[in-house]
């Protein structure tokens, strides 16, 4: 039986996914590749390195020798492109510049990569949604925890990723505001990497053992230095954003920890591993919950500089 391997360099470590010829071709979930993770560090857009078989003549841009051979013969990064020996691949530094030409819709694309390859600060999936859901869904009953028509949801998610930030998503092509709600979430749930990431989640945990508030609170804005800049600041947005729903929950139901409920699975992500048929999320309810209640306490009281973190 033959093997493939492909190299996924995430925040500074190399994840290393086996493929027999005869499985399928889907990646395995992030989720699931990540092997002992080390301390986290400064945060750097790392490249993606996949197995290819290159056509014509190809050469390795770190130490400039020929790629030999007729299959395999390197890896390609799948955000910038960069060309390289599977060998070399592993001392190449975290400079990964993503091209927009390699990018194929937004759903499903790692935060960071979209964001530098659209110089932006936030996704504009996030952002539009939410300009929506303020404008007229406020004071909708059930805002966020009612599901919209799938068909609709799949019809907006085809429309961002064919025409980005022009998609119409006002009340004339879409009056239910549910399929906005839905197409938000499900955009969250693609992310290959949470908003509250893998290696950020159990900071938080433990964050949360704290029985005094103060203490509590103050470890939850530790934990958060270590989130990735774009994570950090579309959480941020998220969290002011449901605040903002939640002070309307006299008439739309939806209090903090309404909204804690339906989002902790959708911002933190699944269970590396369970025993559970269904995983015990009280903890990850509560810690959302206390996101959204002391939310200006939280995102004001973390000064830092993302460019220059080192803890």
């Amino acid at each position: 039986m033959r093997f493939s391997v492909s190299y996924r360099f995430v925040w500074n470590y190399p994840l290393i996914v086996q493929k027999t010829s005869s499985s399928r071709t889907d990646d395995i979930p992030l989720h699931h590749q990540i092997l002992n993770p080390p301390v986290l560090g400064k945060f750097e857009k790392t490249h993606v390195f996949k197995v290819t078989t290159f056509k014509g003549l190809n050469w390795c841009e770190l130490c400039g020798n020929f790629l030999w051979g007729f299959t395999a013969q390197g890896v390609k990064c799948e955000d910038c492109g960069m060309i390289a020996h599977t060998r070399c691949s592993e001392k190449i530094p975290n400079d990964c510049v993503p091209d927009l030409k390699y990018l194929r819709g937004v759903f499903g694309i790692e935060l960071t990569t979209l964001l530098t390859v659209h110089n932006a600060e936030l996704p504009f999936v996030v952002t539009k949604c939410v300009d929506e859901v303020e404008a007229r869904g406020l004071h909708t009953e059930g805002i966020y925890r009612l599901s919209g028509f799938a068909e609709e949801i799949d019809a907006i998610k085809m429309a961002l990723d064919k025409d980005g930030e022009k998609a119409d998503l006002s009340m004339s092509k879409y009056a239910n505001i549910n399929v906005i709600t839905g197409a938000l979430k499900l955009y969250l749930r693609l992310l290959p990497i949470p908003l509250i990431t893998f290696l950020v989640h159990p900071l938080l945990i433990d964050a949360m053992q704290h029985k005094n508030l103060d203490l509590r609170i103050s470890s939850i804005i530790h934990a958060l230095k270590s989130l990735p800049k774009p994570h950090y600041e579309t959480l941020k947005y998220m969290i002011n954003h449901l605040q903002r729903v939640a002070s309307c929950s006299a008439i739309n139901k939806m209090n903090p920890h309404n909204l804690a409920t339906v989002f902790a699975p959708t911002l933190i992500g699944p269970p590396e591993s369970t025993d559970a048929l269904i995983p015990d999320l009280t903890t990850d309810i509560l810690l959302i919950e206390t996101l959204i209640e002391y939310c200006d306490r939280i995102f004001n009281d973390l000064r830092r500089n993302f460019n220059n973190m080192k803890e």
